[in-house]
């Protein structure tokens, strides 16, 4: 495909396992503007600054089986990609550099990064830029406006997410990002997928409950988690 003109979605998770909200986040907000295609990334980063490594996660070999097995299930453009940078402004560094080092004759996509709403929130936290040179400021103007990237967040409604919302608008960064259209929060809180979180897959796992599984999970990855041995013991 093309770079010309091109927007590509990446869902950024930890994916452990991917479930059926996965498939719905995947795919938010893909009419492309005029002129424009569209492009699907499932991307997996080594580091997390929140969540730490249990012995219990499967292996990195396993976790990338159980990404691609998402595949079948997403349109046929969607590709899966493994980096190792905590931060959202450095992993669409680390995306553009890959692009302009093999498409060199292509211009600079659009990526649009699909993202929860804590994870939104926690963007915008000043305390994840200590070590960041130039603080917050530098990272937001190399996120937003050099490197020209999007975020899409989904709703998941009630009362608490509606007041951290409103929250999150007295951040100057944020309210001017929502304005600009750079910040996009989608659908409604009343979509199937709301509710769904990898916790409750491996929780039923470890309880024995395959018709949770199966309710959660596409077919590929519940018969692969039954037959690997996966999530059966929780650390």
């Amino acid at each position: 495909m093309t770079l010309q003109n091109l927007s590509i979605t990446v869902l950024d998770s930890s994916f452990n396992p991917p479930h059926r909200a996965h498939l719905f986040l995947a795919t938010l907000c893909q009419t492309p503007a005029p002129g424009r295609t569209t492009a699907n990334l499932l991307l997996f980063s080594l580091t997390n600054v929140e969540k730490v490594p249990s012995p219990s996660d499967p292996s990195l070999a396993q976790r990338m089986h159980l990404i691609t097995l998402l595949l079948p299930h997403l349109p046929s453009n969607t590709a899966v990609g493994l980096l190792n940078d905590p931060t959202f402004a450095g992993k669409s560094k680390t995306i553009h550099a890959y692009l302009s080092t093999n498409f060199p004759d292509r211009p600079k996509p659009e990526l649009r990064f699909v993202i929860g709403a804590d994870t939104l929130t926690r963007f915008f936290a000043d305390r994840y830029y200590t070590k960041t040179p130039g603080g917050m400021d530098a990272a937001m103007r190399t996120f937003f406006e050099d490197e020209g990237c999007t975020l899409i967040s989904a709703r998941r409604g009630g009362d608490e997410e509606k007041r951290n919302e409103e929250e999150l608008m007295k951040n100057e960064w944020a309210r001017n990002m929502v304005e600009k259209g750079k910040v996009i929060i989608a659908g409604t809180g009343l979509e199937d997928r709301v509710g769904i979180s990898s916790t409750k897959v491996r929780n039923a796992v470890k309880d024995n409950n395959w018709e949770t599984v199966d309710a959660l999970v596409v077919p590929e990855i519940a018969k692969y988690i039954r037959e690997s041995g996966l999530y059966s013991t929780l650390g």
